[in-house]
């Protein structure tokens, strides 16, 4: 179940992927900026369905291989998932410092 945080919580997630194409994921692991940041946000819409740890963790790991590659729009979806504790792990902190 969605956690409720009224109609501006699901406002946030209206522009993500809602599914994971093979098309999207082949470019993002080919290193495609663009795709990982597709890539993360689709993790991020899962987690508000199921498995929220497990899925906020595959989102920053795409996010922050995008937000190396300078994709602006990453940058501000870890900076959130930071201030929201989403998804950053013991695994993670020396990549988060270095975007």
């Amino acid at each position: 179940a969605l956690p409720i945080y009224g109609p501006e919580k699901n406002e946030v997630y209206k522009d993500y992927p809602e599914i994971l194409s093979d098309e999207l994921l082949a470019k993002a692991n080919t290193g495609d900026p663009a795709a990982q940041s597709e890539v993360g946000k689709y993790y991020l819409r899962v987690a508000e369905e199921q498995d929220e740890e497990v899925n906020n963790g595959i989102a920053v790991g795409w996010l922050i291989k995008s937000a190396k590659q300078g994709r602006r729009e990453a940058v501000k979806l870890l900076q959130n998932c930071l201030s929201d504790r989403r998804g950053i792990t013991s695994e993670n902190p020396r990549d988060r410092k270095s975007t």
